[in-house]
């Protein structure tokens, strides 16, 4: 990806794990940090329409990069990576590998949090 202008980003690895009797998600170890090169951009019209519906009211952006994160996906166990871009924090929704022998790279959608809904609450 020596042809994309690169930014250094900070991505935290959730751990896996599975959910509880109460729906919520518990984890099976601690999170891991680690940087990743890639080249931040705007989505255009026609990707935001390869988003979900609920996702499409969100802050979404797309990075390239040579590094393979893990998106959303229902029942895999693994929860998605979180990317922080500009003191925020994106969550990482879909995930395209680009494997045309040139320049191999994935092009990621990541949406910016805003609550996180997965903590369940404290017991008082």
């Amino acid at each position: 990806m020596s042809s994309f202008r690169k930014h250094t980003l900070t991505v935290k690895r959730r751990a896996s794990g599975s959910y509880n009797a109460s729906g919520f998600f518990e984890v099976s170890g601690p999170d891991t940090e680690f940087t990743i090169t890639a080249s931040v951009q705007p989505l255009t019209g026609s990707e935001m329409l390869l988003l979900p519906e609920n996702r499409r009211e969100q802050e979404t952006i797309k990075l390239f990069t040579d590094t393979e994160l893990y998106g959303i996906e229902k029942g895999n166990g693994v929860n998605a990576d979180l990317v922080t871009i500009d003191g925020s924090d994106y969550e990482v929704i879909k995930v395209y590998p680009w494997r045309n022998q040139v320049i191999n790279h994935y092009k990621v959608f990541v949406a910016k949090r805003t609550t996180n809904n997965s903590v369940p609450p404290e017991s008082s």
